[in-house]
């Protein structure tokens, strides 16, 4: 683990929460649990924390369509929705800046609407709605999540989806 790589906290009061790992915290300077491993990062707004490294998971920053698919899918199913959509929209804006609209089509195209939620897809929608007209299979993902969003959330699914045809 090296300074400045991301990690995803899962457990304790900051679950759900990306910081930024900075070092291991020596445990004998943690006085409540001196026998077990701390590590110490920094999130936004708090600053630099310590917490039991049984409560991070090291991500990989950079994941193929099918990989992020499967993390985001995970994600919702423990529902830790902004997990999900930080990762959406991380990736999607990552590869569209680099001029790889191939993979936000590949993710459009294998996403399994079924195994999301309404954030999460409106989340999708919205991390691809600059760049709609580069993107082949954004079309037939829109058509799918109307029908998807029409049963989750079919009082708000007109009100959901506004500007992200």
């Amino acid at each position: 683990m090296k300074t400045g790589e991301k990690i995803l906290i899962t457990a304790g009061q900051y679950k759900g929460r990306w910081g930024t790992f900075i070092d291991d915290y020596p445990m004998t300077h943690v006085v409540q649990d001196p026998d077990v491993p701390h590590v110490r990062l920094t999130l936004e707004p708090e600053g630099d924390i310590i917490i039991p490294w049984a409560h991070v998971e090291i991500c990989q920053i950079s994941l193929s369509p099918s990989e992020l698919l499967d993390a985001v899918y995970s994600a919702v199913s423990q529902n830790l929705i902004e997990v999900a959509s930080d990762l959406i929209l991380q990736h999607c804006d990552d590869w569209m800046s680099a001029g790889n609209f191939d993979e936000c089509d590949a993710l459009l195209s294998a996403a399994d609407l079924d195994r999301l939620d309404a954030y999460t897809i409106i989340g999708f929608l919205a991390s691809t709605v600059c760049a709609k007209d580069l993107m082949k299979t954004r079309k037939a993902f829109v058509e799918k999540a109307i029908t998807r969003l029409m049963l989750l959330a079919p009082d708000r699914a007109e009100e959901l989806m506004k500007g992200l045809y």
